[in-house]
């Protein structure tokens, strides 16, 4: 039997196709592991959510995290006791329950200071968190439009950063 340049070519097409079925076959397929879950040890813990900034007043949101089974709302806290605590100067205040699980005060964090949340509930263990916040950066920003020989322009932005070398800054 005399192998053709067709039946060559037919037979080339015929393994593509055949490992490509193959593959899709391979693909398609998937593996299941199928788990039992129960809500009969679930335990609620408590979600403290805040973001402390220089620029805004101190706002702290509580509630409690809830079973996957669960298909109630979130259940806001608004029976704890919220203290902010400075660490680098030793001051402390507490925040105002403003209903709805929000805790507010207004006045603002200090840059350079390193701060603790301690949130009191009856019957639950405290809930403590600690956040630095970062000296504000010196940031000058220059921008001018530069032209080729060509005639074509674009935007060329400069940034000057000047930041305290001894402290630890992502950007």
């Amino acid at each position: 039997m005399f192998v053709t340049q067709a039946n060559k070519a037919y037979l080339r097409q015929f393994k593509m196709r055949f490992l490509l079925a193959i593959f899709a076959l391979l693909v398609l397929i998937a593996c299941e592991d199928v788990r039992q879950v129960s809500s009969d040890n679930f335990r609620n813990e408590v979600v403290l959510n805040s973001i402390i900034s220089p620029d805004s007043s101190w706002n702290v949101h509580l509630s409690y995290t809830k079973s996957i089974f669960d298909e109630a709302d979130f259940s806001y806290i608004n029976d704890a006791s919220v203290r902010v605590l400075s660490l680098t100067s030793g001051q402390s205040f507490f925040l105002d329950n403003t209903g709805g699980g929000h805790y507010y005060r207004d006045s603002r964090p200090a840059e350079g200071h390193e701060y603790k949340l301690e949130v009191q509930l009856p019957d639950r263990e405290d809930v403590l968190a600690f956040s630095y916040v970062p000296e504000v950066i010196d940031v000058a920003v220059g921008s001018r439009i530069v032209a080729n020989g060509e005639g074509d322009t674009k935007l060329e932005i400069n940034l000057e950063i000047t930041d305290n070398p001894d402290e630890e800054n992502y950007y």
